[in-house]
């Protein structure tokens, strides 16, 4: 459920005045971030990373010119995957990032990624398992010892496809809802 139909926040015109406008939305900010602080808690990080942990390995491939290559875009959303990833707990006591990369087997890859299933859905997943791949790729190309990339093959899970046709009743109830709210307009262009 949105934090806006939980009615924590509500929608709000920032104003035309930009200084005024920004303003606005840094306190929003703020009150969001301290809402999904209270919620959340306080993120778990890495104090240290060990020689040739997975944390090391995905600095090493974020410090690369392989990783520069990519838009700056995709190289946001990958940190910002790889710092997620390494703070999983991974066999009930230890973080990804401190496994060592030579422990690291596809059924412990496996496991993170039906947890990821579970708790992020379908396409979250495959963009994490794309990421942990490249970073692993680079990682065979590099370090001596690594042969293999453990996030391969692990086959990418679908979301089931969210448009469907409706049948007539179910459309005959949009319809009159619509109508009965007051919005005869969006009943109209159902119907047609």
């Amino acid at each position: 459920m949105s934090l806006q139909k939980a009615g924590i926040f509500h929608h709000k015109t920032l104003g035309m005045d930009f200084d005024i406008a920004a303003t606005r939305a840094r306190h929003w900010n703020a009150k969001l971030k301290a809402h999904r602080l209270s919620v959340n808690g306080v993120k778990p990080t890495l104090s240290v990373i060990n020689l040739m942990s997975v944390a090391y390995l995905l600095r090493e491939f974020e410090a690369s010119p392989r990783f520069a290559r990519y838009s700056p875009r995709t190289r946001e959303d990958y940190s910002y995957i790889y710092r997620h990833v390494e703070t999983h707990i991974i066999d009930g006591q230890r973080m990804f990032g401190v496994v060592p990369i030579s422990e690291v087997t596809k059924q412990m890859v496996y496991t993170l990624y039906e947890k990821y299933v579970t708790a992020h859905g379908n396409d979250s997943t495959n963009k994490t398992t794309t990421a942990c791949q490249a970073a692993f790729n680079y990682g065979t190309l590099k370090f001596t010892g690594m042969s293999i990339n453990p996030f391969t093959h692990l086959g990418a899970s679908r979301s089931l496809p969210r448009r469907r046709r409706w049948i007539d009743e179910e459309l005959e109830t949009f319809i009159n809802k619509a109508t009965e709210m007051g919005y005869s307009s969006v009943g109209r262009l159902a119907s047609e």
